[in-house]
């Protein structure tokens, strides 16, 4: 190696590796002036507002009902037809309502703390929610604050209500389009948690198929099947609502079964008019080998995500941490804007690159229903595939900013599928 590539070499490896003075107020400042404000309502999911915790991702948006709704995403929550799926939509209903259209509002992303704070109403009834994911559980955490008793209504909304059989039109451009076999995906399942006395709303999606097998007999790889790990059969994912003074509120006609109820059965409720309240929605995502063993591991998670302030300072040392590591700052008149597109697209990686699974180039796990498609919120333009030549554009900047950990699901991903391949070619 020359002399000079090896003076840019250790240049490199000093600007990697030595730490980064923390930020200045000046600095601060300019992070705030990137910060995402709307003061208005918006009419659906593609008026949404990103957040997430590197796994687990939201788009969050206030209807002019004055309902805050969000979806909740992961990078792994595969259908047993290799879609990735939606985990599911939450909807917070408050009475009396400080958010409905024409009351005073805003919507503020924080980048610096990494939180959505909503605020509405006038100065008798104004409320204030916080939203934010712990940075080191799939948690998603809301709070909130109340110039006036609440009554807060959490409901979990579904789509996949019914078993669906694909057809080709809801495939176009993706790996499963023109399949000879069929594709379908199970409804998901809705149930009160039993134990911790009936105070959560328990959902799930279990994939008790998958279209590998047919796959890999497909493409005549029938041999070697048994040397590849099914990434799909019995993945299962969901979430489980709790809060303290929160208690379940079900359907009198579902109440005789409460093993197996409707998304519409059940409703979070505050047990009276309150000032203050928070809420927190565990959603892991595992291979179980049965529903019991992943409902286990949601409560648990939910009861050891109990403590909202420890997250909450969690979270913000995360996102400090975060952005002391690397900053551009381009100066100069018109020159903001590219500024502030390079930390809403470094934030974008944040919220969804420290997951199982690599982010997907087509929306990572933030697309929403597009026009024609509003009844499908799991619909995806070009399906479920990594395509290094479209990943690439996300992975290649992450070593220039220092990000080495968000490049694992990648690097851990490809391992993997190596893996799988040796032990393939060993038994054709």
């Amino acid at each position: 190696m020359s002399f000079f590539r090896c003076s840019l070499f250790l240049v490199f490896l000093l600007c990697t590796f030595l730490p980064l003075p923390a930020l200045s107020a000046d600095r601060q400042s300019w992070l705030n002036n990137c910060d995402v404000v709307w003061d208005s309502p918006g009419a659906d999911a593609r008026g949404s507002m990103p957040l997430g915790n590197g796994e687990v991702t939201l788009n969050a948006w206030v209807e002019t009902n004055g309902d805050l709704q969000f979806y909740i995403g992961r990078s792994d929550s595969y259908s047993e037809i290799s879609r990735l799926l939606k985990v599911g939509l939450i909807r917070v209903s408050l009475s009396p309502n400080p958010f409905q259209d024409g009351q005073p509002f805003s919507q503020h992303l924080r980048l610096r703390d990494g939180v959505i704070e909503i605020s509405g109403g006038g100065k008798m009834n104004e409320v204030t929610l916080d939203l934010f994911a712990d940075p080191d559980q799939p948690v998603i955490y809301v709070t909130g604050k109340s110039a006036q008793p609440e009554e807060v209504t959490v409901a979990v909304e579904s789509w996949r209500t019914q078993p669906r059989t694909l057809q080709t039109n809801d495939v176009s451009d993706w790996t499963m389009e023109g399949a000879p076999f069929p594709l379908v995906e199970s409804a998901d399942q809705f149930l009160i948690s039993q134990a911790t006395a009936n105070d959560g709303i328990v959902w799930y999606h279990r994939n008790e198929t998958s279209v590998v097998p047919d796959t890999i007999s497909l493409q005549g790889l029938a041999s070697a099947a048994d040397a590849v790990k099914d990434p799909l059969l019995r993945r299962t994912f969901g979430g489980y609502v709790t809060g303290d003074g929160f208690v379940a509120q079900v359907n009198p006609a579902a109440a005789r079964d409460l093993a197996h109820i409707s998304p519409n059965d059940c409703r979070l409720m505050t047990r009276q008019p309150v000032r203050l309240f928070s809420f927190r929605i565990a959603c892991p995502c595992a291979q179980t080998e049965s529903v019991a063993d992943w409902l286990v591991q949601a409560a648990d998670m939910a009861g050891l995500a109990s403590d909202m302030g420890e997250a909450m300072k969690r979270n913000v040392r995360w996102w400090h941490d975060y952005w002391e590591r690397n900053w551009i700052d381009i100066s100069g008149a018109g020159q903001a804007f590219i500024t502030r597109g390079c930390i809403l697209q470094r934030y974008m990686q944040a919220c969804g690159g420290r997951g199982t699974l690599p982010i997907k180039f087509n929306g990572g796990a933030f697309t929403v229903p597009p026009d024609g498609k509003m009844d499908d919120s799991d619909y995806r333009k070009w399906g479920d595939c990594h395509w290094w030549q479209n990943i690439r554009h996300m992975y290649y900047p992450m070593m220039e900013s220092g990000d080495f950990e968000m490049t694992d699901p990648f690097f851990q991903t490809v391992r993997r599928r190596r893996a799988d391949m040796r032990g393939a070619r060993k038994n054709l």
